[in-house]
């Protein structure tokens, strides 16, 4: 038995924490959403059966809602930090649903890059109740057992629901790009370092110097890119000729038209498309793992541009 590890690089993650997250000093209404996730690809098969994770699961657990503190909202990263604290548990303290400890290999720290507007949760939850209370009289009016049966078990679990709906209600700070090395370069550093620079010179030619962060994970980079850099994108685009467009998109240019975000996955794409996946780049959700913690107790993400904001 022993305690799991997150916190890894305490300066790391105290930039992230004052230069991406919103400074909440003094605001009654807004928090972040942090969690553990758990993912099974990073286990054997034999391990699965041993722990009891099937090869689909990708399980969000451990919902911690961070708040300024006390009468006076006081946010500060020591507050910040003791919700990763709590995660550095007994490992008996997360078990799989076969009553073993969750293998830290297995685990990450993710949160959600966008704050969540507590007013917005307040009336969703509202709204979902008065759902539940609706449907609940319309089963009980056909005497439907079954159906007010399904509406019970929503309302006893309101709870959960509370905590996940915090993903679907934050204010929009960023476009989320994912970009996965391809598997038979994972151990090719260079091919990180050189998609890192491409990237970050796309990013600064495209949204303008400190635009976005670029957080490198052990499998690729999450590039948060700031919402409101998107104008100067479509800008950069309606200067360029049709000739420019031309020459810069290729086949794609009619598919991309002036559309930034498209214009910057393909001029990323077009200088080093071999080293990552082929998959959708633009992610809805804006979870990411934490910087200075530990992700799959082998490495620690961080912010490769932090030299854009200084």
């Amino acid at each position: 038995m022993a305690d799991y590890k997150f916190i890894a690089d305490e300066k790391e993650m105290e930039w992230f924490f004052t230069h991406v997250l919103d400074n909440l000093d003094g605001d009654p209404y807004h928090s972040y959403l942090m969690c553990i996730a758990t993912r099974a690809k990073k286990l054997t098969e034999e391990e699965r059966k041993y722990y009891g994770i099937s090869g689909s699961d990708g399980v969000m657990m451990r919902e911690e809602i961070i708040k300024p503190r006390g009468k006076d909202k006081v946010w500060s990263f020591p507050f910040f930090k003791q919700h990763i604290v709590r995660y550095e548990c007994h490992d008996e303290g997360m078990l799989t649903k076969t009553g073993l400890p969750y293998p830290q290999k297995s685990l990450s720290v993710m949160i959600y890059a966008e704050p969540t507007d507590e007013r917005k949760v307040g009336n969703f939850i509202l709204n979902y109740g008065l759902q539940i209370q609706k449907e609940l009289s319309d089963a009980a009016i056909k005497g439907s057992q079954e159906g007010i049966n399904v509406q019970m078990e929503k309302l006893a679990n309101i709870g959960n629901k509370l905590k996940s709906c915090h993903a679907e209600n934050t204010d929009k700070r960023f476009v989320h790009f994912d970009f996965d090395v391809r598997k038979d370069l994972a151990d090719e550093e260079i091919a990180f370092t050189e998609a890192a620079d491409v990237i970050r010179g796309a990013i600064n030619n495209f949204f303008g110097k400190g635009s976005a962060f670029i957080i490198r994970t052990k499998g690729g980079f999450h590039v948060l890119v700031k919402t409101s850099a998107l104008s100067k994108g479509a800008a950069y685009l309606c200067d360029l000729s049709q000739d420019e467009r031309n020459a810069m998109f290729g086949s794609d240019v009619k598919r991309i038209g002036k559309n930034p975000i498209l214009a910057f996955i393909s001029i990323v794409e077009n200088n080093y498309s071999y080293t990552f996946e082929d998959e959708d780049k633009v992610k809805e959700q804006k979870f990411v793992p934490l910087p200075g913690s530990l992700m799959y107790d082998s490495f620690v993400p961080y912010i490769t541009n932090k030299e854009d904001f200084e």
